[in-house]
C-alpha cells in the first residue's frame, strides 16, 4: 500500500487504542515503525514477525558487543548469537554499550 494511503488508514481515530498508543511511543527519537496492510482475512504471524525483529537487531550489532556478550563467532551457531547477546545483557543489566549503527 503507499505511503499516502496508509497515511489515510493510519488515521488516530481509525486504529485501535492500544495500536495508536503503540504507534505514538515508536515515533519518538531512535525508534522506526512501520505499517504493512495484509490481505482481507489474513491474520498476522507474529512468531515470524519477531523473528524478522531479531534478525535486524543482529545486523545492528557490532562483532566486539557479540564478543563482549560471550559469543564465539567461528563455534556458536547464528542463530543462538542473540540468544547469547539477551542472555548477557539479562545478567548484567546496565553493563553492555550502547548499540552502534553499521
Amino acid at each position: 500500500m503507499p505511503d499516502h494511503e496508509l497515511e489515510h488508514a493510519s488515521a488516530p481515530d481509525e486504529l485501535p487504542a492500544a495500536a495508536a498508543a503503540l504507534l505514538g511511543s515508536a515515533a519518538g527519537p531512535g525508534y522506526a515503525s512501520e505499517l504493512v496492510a495484509l490481505e482481507v482475512g489474513r491474520q498476522p504471524d507474529w512468531d515470524e514477525a519477531g523473528r524478522y525483529i531479531d534478525a535486524l537487531v543482529l545486523e545492528q550489532i557490532e562483532d566486539d558487543l557479540l564478543e563482549q556478550c560471550g559469543v564465539d563467532s567461528e563455534r556458536d551457531p547464528r542463530e543462538r548469537w542473540l540468544e547469547l547477546v539477551k542472555r548477557a545483557a539479562a545478567l548484567r543489566p546496565g553493563a553492555l554499550p550502547g548499540r552502534r549503527r553499521r
